[in-house]
């Protein structure tokens, strides 16, 4: 079984940033579960 990679891009809007510019955790989770998701789902698919 090969290693596909997998990319996300996702833009980080102000109201997902605090006022330094740095990604709240809550969003840098979700993002991650995102990825992971993705990830299990195109391996089980294959």
């Amino acid at each position: 079984m090969e290693n596909p990679k997998i990319g996300i891009f996702k833009a980080p809007f102000p109201s997902t940033v605090n006022h330094y510019g740095i990604l709240f955790k809550a969003n840098a989770l979700i993002l991650m579960d995102e990825a992971a998701f993705t990830t299990a789902a195109r391996t089980i698919k294959n």
